[in-house]
Order: structure tokens, then C-alpha cells, then sequence
């Protein structure tokens, strides 16, 4: 089914950073959930490097969410929003994924970022039709986080009896 063996992990080289201007009008409180990677690159014209960035992943940190900032009128809208666009753009969303891949080229992704634009799939769309993404985003993530770690206690730590490592 998939053209190349989905990836299973990622090193990062870099840090992850929020970037709160490349997202207008994000409630106070979520500016600083998403991050992106940004990492330096050196080569032997440019001893001191350039800074670039993974466009093809982010970071939802949870843990950034300030609780009291979740709007949950909001969150709802997004809700009905993204069941619209699912249900009436099911292949413009399959286009949007596929830019995404580690074969996509820069013009499937331009492409990509022109169709979120024609169906409402924006962080702007969203906060015009009264909801914000990030806060859903948070939920979502939340979500995953827990139903990955069932019987995490601590960050780290399962409530499994430590073993020793056979050396």
C-alpha cells in the first residue's frame, strides 16, 4: 500500500523552537505548542553555518499549553470544521499528507500549502470560523500521549519493576 516504508523514528539534529509570529492571532496560552526544528548546517564555505529548518515535521508540546487558555467552544468548532473538510475534500487531504512524505518535492508542497488555503485547512480559516487549531491540536496530542503510555507514572517511568542492565 505505502510507495516507501513508512518512517518509524526520527533524529533530531536540531532544536525544537516555537516560533509564536509565524502564527497570527493563537490565544495566549498555546503560542508556544507547536515547534519547529531548526538546526545549524556547516559546510566548508560556511564555517560559522546557516540555520534551516525540517518542514516536514513538528513538535506538539503538550506540556506548553497553559490549561486554562483550552477554549472548548472553540475547540468544538474545530471539531465540526475538520468533519467538513473531511468529508467533502478526502483527496485534496490525501494531497496535503502526500507533501509530506521524504520523496515529496518543494513544488508538492507549495501545492499542498495552496489547497489547505482553498479548503479551509488554516490556522487562520480556523480562527475566522470562530475556533484555533492549537487548542484541538493540544487535546488530540494529549490523547495520544496517554493511550501510548498507559501505566506511565512519571516522565520516563512506567509502574514496572526496574531491571538491571545483563553487562
Amino acid at each position: 500500500m505505502h510507495e516507501n516504508k513508512p518512517r518509524t523514528h526520527i533524529s533530531a539534529t536540531g532544536s525544537f523552537v516555537s516560533v509564536p509570529s509565524a502564527f497570527k492571532n493563537v490565544p495566549e496560552g498555546l503560542e508556544h505548542v507547536l515547534k519547529m526544528e531548526f538546526r545549524t548546517v556547516f559546510s566548508e564555505e560556511n564555517i560559522l553555518g546557516d540555520t534551516t529548518y525540517s518542514p516536514d515535521w513538528v513538535l506538539v508540546d503538550v506540556g506548553a499549553a497553559v490549561p486554562d487558555s483550552l477554549d472548548f467552544k472553540r475547540i468544538a468548532r474545530d471539531c465540526d470544521l475538520l468533519k467538513d473538510i473531511a468529508l467533502n475534500y478526502p483527496d485534496q487531504l490525501r494531497q496535503l499528507i502526500k507533501a509530506f512524505q521524504p520523496n515529496a518535492s518543494l513544488r508538492e508542497r507549495e501545492s499542498a500549502f495552496k489547497i489547505a488555503q482553498e479548503i479551509g485547512l488554516t490556522e487562520e480559516a480556523s480562527i475566522q470560523a470562530g475556533g484555533g487549531l492549537l487548542g484541538l491540536l493540544v487535546l488530540v496530542g494529549g490523547a495520544l500521549l496517554l493511550a501510548g503510555c498507559e501505566g506511565c507514572t512519571a516522565h520516563g517511568h512506567s509502574n514496572k519493576e526496574e531491571t538491571n542492565h545483563p553487562n
